[in-house]
């Protein structure tokens, strides 16, 4: 048995059944470039959401706790994040980072099995650690470092 027919669950074999075999996982996988499966994908979740009623997005609304807000209130968040910030060195350098990282990156950063990610249409995955886009910036940082200098020694930090 290969990997990938060990990892291929009960409900994945059904769908595959279902739906041509498993050469169109492959298809999707392997033989589109990324930019063509998004486009059929952007294609799939058009025709997806033109077939949605207002009732039935209220209801995905109602229990998707993946869309719903935080049960925390902001004013208690709010003031641990000052707190917490108020304890910060004054050269201490914030980031606000995008809700979204590329594709695999918590499975290549933090070997996180990438069926616990939320993945997106558009080849990235929403932040589930902010740990995961800090290292990739301080990645990015550490290149254009080296770009204008090859023996640089500047250690990045998230100080200025």
């Amino acid at each position: 048995m290969t990997s990938d027919e060990y990892s291929a669950g009960p409900a994945l074999r059904r769908v595959l059944a279902e739906a041509g075999g498993p050469e169109l996982l492959d298809l999707l996988a392997e033989g589109l470039t990324g930019t063509d499966l998004t486009t059929l994908l952007l294609e799939v979740f058009r025709r997806r959401a033109d077939r949605l009623t207002p009732a039935e997005v209220m209801r995905r609304y109602r229990t998707d706790r993946f869309v719903t807000p935080s049960p925390a209130g902001f004013a208690h968040i709010r003031r641990a994040e000052d707190f917490l910030l108020s304890a910060l060195p004054d050269d201490f350098q914030m980031l606000t980072l995008a809700p979204l990282v590329p594709l695999a990156a918590h499975t290549a950063v933090a070997t996180v099995d990438p069926r616990k990610v939320v993945a997106t249409v558009r080849g990235s995955e929403v932040a589930a650690d902010p740990t995961n886009a800090l290292a990739l910036e301080a990645a990015q940082r550490r290149s254009q470092a080296l770009a204008a200098d090859p023996r640089s020694a500047l250690l990045v930090s998230a100080r200025r």
